[in-house]
């Protein structure tokens, strides 16, 4: 019962040579690019789980690599706008929300034969979607009945990674302990009422979360 469409997706990338300084093991990479999308939810029915609505997204990043004598270094920057618009009569909903935020991330890494050992921070937002804002009927695909909040913000977080890897022409083993904090963060949970038969649920925002844990690859 609805039709969504990309409209337009741009993406630019300028990425530049290696620069190599005193020898060949010494190199510094340049990544620059710009993002951009419109994308339009129309509903082709009276009844809808969310509303019409446009959203416009525009990023730029900006990403450095520099390793040396098995040292490595990484720092990115990437500022997004959002622009989220919804007049949607059926629903009652007249709705236009900015969201501007920069991003940034940051690591280190030290390789020693088939090991490596790896360092990361970054620190990120997450505007709201549409579907969180303004759900209002039942989901088909997860078989309940969802509410959203227009009174949602944006959600920050910023993580911490250590990351160990090995590997040789044959085997390869990872594992990367992480810690989250994120600040705002948009969930969903039910109330505990029913509709047309339904669970409902409703988005809201919890003021502080951590998440935390391990993660283990092994591959041949």
């Amino acid at each position: 019962n609805k039709y969504f469409s990309k409209l337009i997706f741009i993406k630019n990338n300028i990425k530049t040579p290696p620069f190599f300084f005193l020898n060949r093991k010494d190199y510094l990479n340049v990544n620059l690019g710009v993002q951009m999308n419109l994308t339009k939810n129309t509903n082709a029915t009276l009844k809808r789980l969310v509303p019409d609505a446009n959203t416009f997204n525009l990023g730029t990043y900006f990403i450095i690599d520099y390793e040396s004598n098995n040292i490595g270094y990484n720092v990115g920057v990437r500022s997004d706008y959002k622009k989220l618009e919804s007049n949607d009569n059926i629903k009652d909903i007249d709705y236009t929300n900015d969201f501007y935020n920069t991003s940034f991330s940051s690591g280190a890494y030290y390789k020693l034969l088939d090991h490596t050992i790896r360092f990361s921070y970054s620190g990120a937002y997450r505007a709201p979607h549409v579907s969180e804002l303004f759900s209002d009927g039942l989901h088909h695909g997860t078989n309940r009945y969802e509410i959203g909040n227009p009174d949602l913000d944006i959600e920050f977080a910023d993580q911490f990674d250590l990351k160990y890897q090995w590997s040789n022409e044959h085997l390869g083993f990872v594992v990367n302990p992480f810690l989250q904090y994120i600040t705002d963060f948009i969930s969903i949970i039910p109330n505990g009422q029913r509709r047309e038969g339904f669970d409902v649920y409703n988005y809201i925002q919890y003021k502080k979360v951590e998440i935390k844990g391990v993660e283990m690859n092994l591959h041949y």
